[in-house]
């Protein structure tokens, strides 16, 4: 009674049942982590017990839709409160950082780099980008929380896809945008991009 009584709630947790495309069970492996239309990312587990998704077993696959296929799982699915640090990126490019919090730290008191400017670095240090062509804010999502990432809003017109849904860092539906807010904006072709709405 209480989610339904919570649209937002709602529609976070129902869009996290949902994938764009239509995958069948036989393009699914084990280990493999599915995008949902929340935002938010599910991971597949296969062994000889069966399939599951998180924490729910497939009991029913590849029921095919007018508009995708349907996967019959015997849990509801909760998405994760709060953020998480992709550490190993991190730990991955350096040998004496290990952590998005330390490397941010380490820019800010060595480099004299704001939080913001920190957030935003590709891990360049004259020889390319070490992150593979991510800045921080793309795996720094705790550090990087409050820090804004600025998109100006008449950039938006230039995409030629268009803007399925837009969500808050806690994956609520937002129906009214806020300037000077981070937001998760779903595009129609099912790319996700964390964006600061700016009024210019």
């Amino acid at each position: 009674d209480a989610v339904l009584a919570d649209l937002d709630l709602l529609t976070s947790i129902l869009t996290h049942h949902v994938a764009d495309g239509s995958v069948l069970s036989t393009a699914l492996s084990d280990g493999m982590m599915i995008t949902t239309l929340n935002g938010t990312e599910l991971t597949v587990s296969i062994d000889e017990n069966g399939v599951m998704i998180d924490n729910a077993m497939v009991t029913m696959a590849d029921i095919e839709a007018d508009n995708g296929v349907v996967h019959v799982i015997d849990a509801v699915l909760i998405p994760e409160d709060g953020c998480e640090d992709d550490d190993s990126i991190i730990a991955g490019a350096f040998q004496t950082l290990s952590t998005c919090a330390e490397t941010i730290s380490f820019l800010m008191t060595n480099y004299g780099y704001s939080e913001s400017d920190a957030c935003a670095w590709d891990g360049d240090m004259g020889s390319g980008s070490l992150f593979g062509g991510m800045t921080m804010f793309d795996f720094c999502e705790c550090s990087c929380e409050n820090v804004p990432f600025p998109i100006f809003i008449n950039e938006l017109d230039v995409y030629e896809k268009e803007i399925e849904m837009i969500v808050d860092l806690l994956g609520r539906k937002v129906e009214v945008v806020d300037f000077n807010k981070p937001y998760f904006i779903i595009y129609n072709d099912g790319t996700v991009s964390k964006s600061m709405v700016v009024n210019q």
